[in-house]
């Protein structure tokens, strides 16, 4: 049987002070990650992203326009060598509670996006890291039905 490329999404989840949150992901043998998972049949990607972050760590987000899109071949260091198409997007929180309901996320941390580059982090997040702070250099609005995230 013939394998396709699977579809994910991640979001790179804004609180209040502009914090980034990420993840102790198990899947990323322990790295810090950001949070997302598969799109199901039928899903949009942000309705996907959604509820894969109500989820896994118990909040709502706003989301916002698509950050970056990867491809993700035969990734080395996550735990299924596969080809996954991922869908990044800015996202933004007000909520701190955050339940971790998901048996591969251990952990997580609120963190400035400069700070975060030199964790020990995946190399894709790092890469949506990195275009994260090339766009908000240029002050991108990102929408939300009526919704604007200044970046």
């Amino acid at each position: 049987m013939k394998e396709y490329p699977e579809i994910v999404v991640n979001g790179l989840i804004l609180n209040e002070k502009d914090d980034i949150l990420l993840v102790k992901n198990e899947k990323w043998d322990g790295l810090l990650s950001l949070p997302g998972g598969h799109v199901e049949i039928g899903e949009t990607l942000k309705s996907a992203l959604q509820r894969e972050i109500e989820i896994q760590l118990g909040i709502s987000v706003h989301i916002g326009n698509m950050l970056k899109m990867q491809e993700f071949l035969l990734p080395p260091g996550y735990y299924l060598r596969k080809h996954y198409i991922v869908f990044n997007f800015v996202c933004k929180t007000d909520e701190i509670n955050i339940i971790l309901k998901h048996k591969n996320i251990t952990d997580y941390i609120w963190v400035d996006p400069e700070s975060a580059q030199k964790m020990n982090i995946d190399p894709y997040t790092l890469s949506t890291i990195k275009e994260y702070l090339k766009k908000k250099s240029g002050k991108i609005d990102v929408d939300k039905d009526d919704i604007k995230i200044k970046l």
